[in-house]
């Protein structure tokens, strides 16, 4: 309780309407830990990839290590600005007092990484697809020339769509819930053209497109490899070469699956919202942040364990490396 006396009258006002908060205290202190922790597990892990995979290619790269950097910095983009977004939304409300552009750019900055987070992910599966399915004319359209055009494409495409349309505000201009200051996605088929439109393409494009995409070219992975297996005469060198093209195709279709798992969630409420079946909340939005945000943070460290190459390097390379520097510090 908090009392105010201006000298002639005495007014009680609730602790609760003192210090305006988006979440009760309980709640603010658990997202809070639970960021935290992502923040610390996630960039631990997409920092220690990155360093790994320079360190392990200094002079050449390969069309995988360039994969797993594109999708380490993106990932670590998006937790970062994840987790500003909810460290800002920590203290009082409104957050910001109106719908101005720092409002609407730290959730575009968001949009944009999780957006070619996503592409990047596509872009993994359509390689494995290409490697294993068409391996004797692959490198045509997996050689550098052909991932800095995707790069360069779906950058632009992800920063049009995520950040520079909604951030600006000329199509799909982000929802602006004036209760508690925050800017999101909050499109409703109810609110007119403008923001239906930009919602229907967004999840088209950068959503259900990439995730088609991914299921074509993953199923015929799988086909190939299995029929693959059962042929009786094939060499050595073809045999060790497809199981490491099979596990390296199973530790990405594994980050797809918890891909698939962690944005579902965000996903299907912003779908009931964009119906009108239910109204946005800063509870759903936060809690749908917090688990998809997992997806990013556990990524490094599967491409980590599952790869033969990262691990071979870590036990013999860095320990050579150490060695050596020991020696000529010596000399």
């Amino acid at each position: 309780m908090m009392i105010l006396n201006d000298g002639n009258f005495t007014t009680e006002i609730p602790a609760s309407t003192a210090i305006p908060g988006m979440f009760d205290s309980v709640s603010s202190v658990v997202i809070m830990i639970l960021a935290s922790i992502w923040l610390v597990i996630g960039s631990v892990g997409n920092i220690t990839l990155m360093v790994l995979l320079f360190l392990m290619t200094l002079k050449k790269w390969t069309m995988f290590e360039v994969q797993a950097l594109c999708l380490a910095t993106f990932d670590l983009g998006l937790i970062l600005s994840n987790v500003t977004f909810i460290y800002m939304s920590m203290g009082n409300i409104p957050i910001f007092p109106e719908n101005s552009f720092a409002c609407r750019a730290i959730f575009g900055l968001m949009l944009f990484t999780v957006t070619q987070s996503i592409f990047c992910i596509t872009w993994i599966a359509v390689s494995r697809y290409l490697v294993t399915t068409k391996p004797t004319n692959f490198r045509k359209y997996t050689n550098f020339k052909w991932g800095a055009m995707w790069i360069f494409s779906t950058v632009s495409l992800t920063a049009f769509m995520g950040f520079i349309a909604p951030v600006i505000g000329f199509w799909g201009k982000f929802t602006y819930m004036d209760k508690f200051g925050i800017c999101v996605m909050g499109y409703r088929l109810m609110d007119g053209v403008d923001p239906a439109t930009y919602a229907m393409f967004y999840t088209g494009v950068c959503f259900v497109l990439p995730t088609s995409v991914i299921l074509f070219c993953y199923f015929n992975v799988f086909v190939t490899i299995r029929t693959s297996t059962n042929r009786i005469h094939r060499g050595k060198f073809e045999s060790n070469h497809r199981k490491v093209e099979s596990k390296l195709t199973v530790t990405m279709f594994t980050i797809f699956i918890f891909y698939i798992v962690a944005y579902s969630p965000y996903a299907l409420i912003h779908l009931l919202s964009f119906f009108g079946i239910i109204e946005l909340t800063p509870a759903m939005i936060y809690s749908g942040i917090l688990i998809s945000c997992s997806n990013n943070v556990l990524d490094p460290y599967i491409i980590i364990f599952r790869s033969d190459k990262l691990r071979q390097w870590w036990k013999n390379g860095s320990l050579s490396s150490i060695s050596a520097t020991m020696l000529r510090s010596k000399r």
